[in-house]
C-alpha cells in the first residue's frame, strides 16, 4: 500500500511538473508572440517616422527653394527698378538747366519711391525672419522627436534585456537578437541620414541668411548713397537759384534806377526842346519880318541880305539837329524801358545764355 501510494504520489508530482512545464512553455510562446508583435509594431512605427522625417525634410527643402526663388525675383525687380530710375535721373539731369521747378517735384516723387522700396525690403526681412522662426521650431520638433526616439530605444532595450534573461531558448533569442540588430541598424541608418540632411539644410539656411544680409546691406548702402547725392544736388541747385535771384534783383534795381534817370532826362530834354523850338519860331518870325522889311527896303545892301540869309540857314540847320537828337534820345529811352520790363518779368535765366548788355545813353550836347 505504501509503495503504491508512493508511486501514485510520484506520478502525481510528475504530472504536476509536466503540467507546469507545459504552462511555462505556453507562457514563453505567448511572450515570444507578444515580443514579435511588439517588434513588428516597432518596425511599422520606425517606417512611419522615417516617412514623416522624409516628408518634413522635403517640405523644408521646398520652403528654402521657394524663399530663394522669391529672393531672386525681388532682387531682379529691384535691379530693374534701379536701372530705370538711373535712366530717369540721367534724363532729368540733362533737362534740369531749363526746368528747375519740375526737377524738384520729380526728386520728391523719387524719394517717395525710394521709401516704398525700403519698406518692401523691410517686409522681405520680416518674411525671412518668420521663415527662420518656423525653421527653428521645426528643428526643435525634430530634436524632441529624436529624444523621444532615444527614450523609446532605451525602454525597448531594457524590455528586450529582461525578456532575453527570462527566456533561455537559444533559437528564439538568436532570432530576437537578429531582429533587434536589424532594427538598430535601420535606426542608425535613419539617424545618420536625418543628421546629414539636417546639417545640409542648416548649412543652406545659414548661407541663405548670409546672402540675404549682404544683399540688404548693399541695398541700404545704395539707398544712403543716392539720398546723399540727391541732398547735395538739391543744396547746389538751391544755392544757384538764390544766387541767380540775387543777381536778377540787382539788375532789376539798376534798370529801374536807369529808367528813372532816363525818364527825368527825357522830361528835361522835352522841356529844353520846347523852349528851343519856341525860340526858333520867334527867330524865324523875326527873320521873316526882316526879309519882308529887306524886300521893301531897297536901300539895304546885298551884304546884309546875305548875312541874314546865312543866319536863317544856320538857325534852320540847328533846329533840324535838335529834332534829330530829340528823336534819337526818345528811341533810346523806349529801348531802355522795354529792357527794364523784360528784366523784371524774368526770374530764372539760363546760365549758358550771356547777360544782355545795358544800353548806355550818352547825353548829347543840345545847346552849344
Amino acid at each position: 500500500m505504501n509503495t503504491s501510494l508512493h508511486l501514485s504520489m510520484l506520478s502525481a508530482e510528475e504530472e504536476l511538473e509536466n503540467a507546469d512545464e507545459e504552462k511555462e512553455i505556453e507562457v514563453i510562446q505567448n511572450r515570444i508572440t507578444s515580443v514579435r508583435t511588439l517588434l513588428e509594431r516597432l518596425n511599422e512605427d520606425e517606417q512611419e517616422r522615417h516617412h514623416r522625417y522624409d516628408s518634413q525634410l522635403n517640405e523644408l527643402a521646398m520652403e528654402i527653394q521657394q524663399a530663394k526663388h522669391i529672393r531672386d525675383i525681388e532682387l531682379e525687380k529691384q535691379k530693374m527698378k534701379y536701372q530705370e530710375k538711373k535712366l530717369e535721373l540721367l534724363n532729368q539731369l540733362d533737362e534740369e538747366k531749363l526746368q528747375f521747378e519740375s526737377h524738384f517735384r520729380q526728386l520728391l516723387k523719387q524719394s517717395q519711391q525710394y521709401e516704398q522700396n525700403f519698406g518692401e525690403i523691410m517686409n522681405l526681412k520680416d518674411q525671412y525672419f518668420n521663415i527662420s522662426q518656423q525653421r527653428k521650431s521645426i528643428v526643435e520638433d525634430a530634436k524632441q522627436l529624436e529624444e523621444e526616439k532615444k527614450i523609446e530605444q532605451l525602454s525597448l532595450q531594457k524590455t528586450l534585456a529582461r525578456k532575453m534573461q527570462k527566456f533561455q531558448l537559444n533559437q528564439q533569442m538568436n532570432r530576437l537578437e537578429h531582429d533587434v540588430s536589424e532594427l538598430l541598424s535601420q535606426r542608425r541608418d535613419i539617424e545618420k541620414t536625418f543628421k546629414l540632411k539636417r546639417a545640409e539644410l542648416v548649412n543652406k539656411y545659414e548661407v541663405s541668411i548670409k546672402d540675404h544680409n549682404i544683399l540688404a546691406q548693399r541695398l541700404q548702402k545704395d539707398i544712403n548713397d543716392r539720398d546723399n547725392q540727391y541732398k547735395l544736388h538739391l543744396d547746389i541747385v538751391k544755392h544757384q537759384i538764390e544766387k541767380e535771384n540775387q543777381r536778377n534783383d540787382i539788375e532789376r534795381q539798376a534798370a529801374e534806377v536807369q529808367c528813372v534817370r532816363l525818364q527825368e532826362l527825357n522830361l528835361s530834354i522835352q522841356r529844353n526842346c520846347t523852349q528851343q523850338i519856341s525860340k526858333l519860331n520867334r527867330d524865324i518870325e523875326q527873320m521873316k519880318k526882316l526879309l519882308e522889311e529887306a524886300e521893301q527896303d531897297d536901300e539895304k545892301t546885298q551884304e546884309e541880305n546875305l548875312i541874314n540869309t546865312k543866319k536863317l540857314f544856320d538857325q534852320e540847320k540847328s533846329t533840324n539837329s535838335i529834332r534829330q537828337n530829340a528823336m534819337k534820345i526818345e528811341n533810346e529811352l523806349t529801348q531802355t524801358i522795354a529792357f527794364n520790363i523784360a528784366a523784371s518779368n524774368s526770374t530764372i535765366s539760363d546760365h549758358s545764355s550771356p547777360t544782355p548788355k545795358r544800353t548806355r545813353v550818352k547825353k548829347q550836347a543840345i545847346f552849344t
